[in-house]
């Protein structure tokens, strides 16, 4: 079945819009931060980056307290770069509101997932299977979980891996046919140094 390209953009739209409203139903009941503790260390490098007024590399006492010796690999500082917290700070800023701020942002950060596998899979398979994949991740408990505990740059990591396997076929593929696409190998390069600066456990995983 053929559908209009313009109808499709809007039901992903609207599909998206509707997936953001239920992922960020706990905020909009409550203006009280939730998760774990990791949640915690990342809502308080957040808050404090903005009290700042600039992104850190030195943790301020209380921070580098709940850490104790986990942070082997250099202590007293962040345990890797700050872009991520810098962006929940940003967000925090524009909001002009600390909480709602920060939470607003992990909800758009977390569902990046459902973006690019929307891309992905329509780009392999078209529209329907592209759309249904989205909303059944809409779904993914596993998801939704992670989101509600607190583990965010590590999950919003993981949304970019699609996009970047998907560079790498076409760049493969286009080699093998004895096309130049390089184009491909420069997107793919961004998003790795994109998926780097949130979470370097993702970058590896890529």
């Amino acid at each position: 079945m053929k559908i209009n390209k313009n109808v499709q953009a809007i039901l992903f739209i609207l599909l998206y819009m509707w997936a953001f409203s239920l992922w960020s139903k706990p905020i909009q009941n409550s203006p009280l931060p939730y998760g774990e503790v990791d949640a915690s260390s990342h809502f308080a490098v957040a808050d404090y980056t903005l009290k700042a007024d600039s992104s850190i590399i030195a943790l301020p006492h209380y921070i580098d307290q709940r850490y104790g010796e986990d942070n082997a690999y250099k202590n007293h500082v962040l345990w890797y770069p700050p872009p991520i917290h810098t962006n929940y700070a940003i967000t925090a800023f524009l909001a002009g509101n600390t909480n709602e701020g920060i939470f607003i942002a992990n909800t758009i950060f977390s569902s990046l997932i459902l973006i690019s596998v929307f891309f992905l899979i329509r780009s392999l398979f078209g529209f329907l299977p592209a759309i249904l994949s989205a909303f059944l991740l809409t779904f993914s408990i596993r998801d939704i979980m992670i989101y509600l505990w607190g583990q965010w740059p590590e999950r919003m990591g993981f949304a970019f891996l699609p996009i970047i396997l998907y560079c790498f076929y076409k760049y493969v593929e286009a080699y093998k046919k004895h096309e130049k696409k390089n184009y491909y190998l420069y997107l793919m390069g961004i998003f790795l140094a994109t998926n780097l600066y949130i979470h370097p456990m993702t970058f590896f995983h890529s």
